[in-house]
């Protein structure tokens, strides 16, 4: 089963939601599963992110910043340890921000989260719009997608992203209307929504715009050009689409999230008792059905460029330390 939705960033309308995959099927159709709690994996990893950028007392991270991608291993409490590894059980060294999350390797994630904390993590996610299940425990693994999430929030959260920092409440219903005795349209409510409210600056927004969209960044775990990209529309591969997949454990969830500056799209696939799926990922699974979706949401209309709103300076940098490039 699964769920897909498509929302405009700058309004907070919802344009479709479909909340399984047979409403007529009695066992697994007729639950929105927009609405349900899942573990995002990856796909929370833009947000851990976004609270790094923002910084914790001053300390913050940037798009060069380099983080070791090696074996760890963190003492937990209670005589427990925590080991984070990559999907792919490899190690690459020191890696900048931007290829750590592109790539989407595990340990840097861990360490980036371990320089927020759990309670700068939880306000930078609440204020995106994100909501954790009832009881849900932060700790290091919340990097990695530990603490179940809901769609339809993680829309709202990519949404920020989308617009510039600016937070704009999902809604669902505009307008309801009635025909009148003489066949004319009577409005009977008009549903009042919020201002928008500015969450994380526009710089910051920018600056998770800029990676999430640069395709070459991601290249050596996801290739160019992929189901990441509307390329085959003859859409620039860099600040147009921003992408990011998710997969839990046994692989029980799939997710491709992502977004244009007119557009958000997100997709969950799972199964409707939560067992596992093996041997696919949301790379695999998800980005397919995100990508023919976005096409679809896209129709018509072209999605603009993301723009420096200002105050962020471009600068060469040493991909491996990270420093000013000098000649």
């Amino acid at each position: 089963t699964g769920s897909v939705m498509v929302t405009d960033p700058n309004t907070g309308a919802i344009r479709a939601m479909v909340g399984s995959h047979d409403f007529t099927d009695d066992v697994a159709g007729q639950v929105n599963n927009a609405l349900t709690y899942q573990q995002p994996g990856s796909s929370i990893k833009p947000i851990v992110y976004t609270a790094s950028l923002i910084g914790n007392q001053g300390n913050y991270l940037t798009p060069a910043s380099i983080l070791w991608d090696v074996p760890v291993t963190y003492d937990i409490g209670g005589g427990q340890t925590y080991r984070p590894t990559n999907f792919d059980n490899h190690y690459y060294g020191p890696v900048s921000l931007r290829y750590a999350l592109q790539n989407s390797y595990n340990i840097p994630a861990v360490k980036a989260y371990v320089e927020v904390g759990n309670q700068q993590f939880s306000e930078v996610a609440q204020a995106m719009g994100l909501q954790f299940a009832e009881g849900s425990q932060l700790g290091l693994a919340s990097a990695l997608g530990a603490n179940e999430v809901r769609l339809i929030d993680m829309m709202q959260a990519y949404g920020v992203l989308a617009n510039g920092g600016l937070r704009t409440d999902l809604y669902a219903i505009e307008r309801v209307t009635e025909t009148g005795e003489g066949g004319e349209e009577l409005e009977v409510m008009r549903n009042p929504r919020p201002e928008p409210v500015q969450v994380i600056s526009s710089q910051v927004a920018y600056l998770m715009q800029n990676i999430l969209s640069d395709d070459n960044a991601r290249a050596q775990q996801f290739g160019t050009g992929s189901n990441l990209t509307l390329a085959r529309l003859g859409l620039p591969t860099q600040n147009h689409i921003a992408a990011k997949t998710g997969t839990s454990n046994d692989s029980r969830d799939l997710w491709t999230m992502g977004f244009s500056r007119n557009v958000v799209v997100g997709v969950w696939l799972g199964t409707y008792d939560n067992s596992p799926t093996y041997g696919t990922t949301g790379y695999n699974s998800a980005s397919p059905v995100w990508n023919t979706t976005f096409e679809a949401a896209l129709r018509g209309r072209t999605p603009p460029e993301f723009q420096n709103p200002g105050g962020v300076i471009a600068q060469e940098v040493c991909r491996t330390t990270g420093t000013l490039s000098y000649d």
